[in-house]
């Protein structure tokens, strides 16, 4: 089984034990960008200054690996490279020629992250997902950028269901697999805690005219996130099992009975955003 990543650790984590427990094989992995982004860069191409231009001027050392994973995702055809051998295809090329199985999808950047526009003069204008502190000039041109706020629930939904299109007509054959970003980890973070709310229902709304299998937020025990100090992940038990549903849901032929709204008992829930779980 070929799997590709288009999203984050929510999806990442999963593969890595769809690969090591199932014998699975990861094509590619495009990791931490938004799906705005992701639209305007890899679907569309409109893509920053040259990555040897934006290394120079961001103070980025071509050869610091950790650094570049979060760049290259701003280019078409580097994107999906992150965890990947160097000389494999990347996702642009892969999506186009190879065939994937499964695309596991996820929303947390969105949620959870922001992006850069420049408006500087010394390039023409461009919009960027990096941390800018990562390059030893950050603080220098960080008056070059606009930082622009997370997207809502809503402009996540229609971003994504951009992306489902284009994935289905270049992939047609290949599961859709969307995992909703987690609201359980987001109590304390009312902005977030609504952005990932909001999402999930919104995306539901149009999956009539997706194919794609949409998984809804985690809500597990605080016992298996990593609370109160990190919002993004779980224990690697609970990753495990999601790629056991992956895997035995593709053997059998399950599909499109995850597609509900949020139970009601949850969207009325009232929550104490005063407290952090911990």
């Amino acid at each position: 089984m070929y799997v590709g990543i288009i999203g984050s650790c929510l999806s990442n984590l999963p593969a890595a034990f769809l690969m090591g427990d199932y014998g699975w094989t990861r094509l590619n992995n495009a990791a931490a960008n938004r799906s705005d982004l992701f639209i305007s860069q890899v679907i569309n191409g409109a893509e920053p200054p040259a990555l040897e231009t934006l290394q120079a001027y961001l103070g980025v050392d071509p050869g610091a690996a950790d650094v570049n994973r979060y760049l290259i995702e701003n280019y078409r055809h580097r994107c999906g490279m992150t965890e990947i051998d160097p000389s494999w295809p990347g996702l642009w090329a892969n999506l186009h020629s190879a065939r994937f199985d499964v695309l596991l999808l996820d929303n947390l950047a969105d949620i959870a992250q922001g992006k850069l526009r420049y408006r500087g003069d010394q390039f023409a204008p461009f919009e960027l997902s990096f941390p800018l502190h990562l390059g030893t000039n950050g603080e220098a041109i960080h008056p070059d950028f606009e930082v622009l706020p997370q997207l809502s629930g809503e402009e996540s939904a229609d971003n994504w269901a951009t992306i489902i299109r284009f994935l289905k007509r270049v992939q047609p054959q290949a599961r859709l697999i969307f995992s909703s970003a987690p609201y359980g980890t987001a109590v304390g973070d009312p902005g977030r805690y609504e952005r990932a709310m909001s999402f999930h229902n919104a995306l539901v709304d149009q999956a009539t005219n997706l194919d794609v299998e949409i998984l809804p937020p985690t809500v597990l025990p605080v016992s298996m996130t990593k609370l109160p100090n990190d919002r993004d992940h779980f224990d690697m038990a609970v990753y495990r099992a999601i790629a056991g549903y992956i895997h035995i849901s593709t053997l059998s032929g399950w599909s499109n009975w995850t597609n509900r709204p949020l139970p009601p008992e949850i969207v009325e829930a009232a929550v104490d955003h005063s407290v952090t779980p911990g």
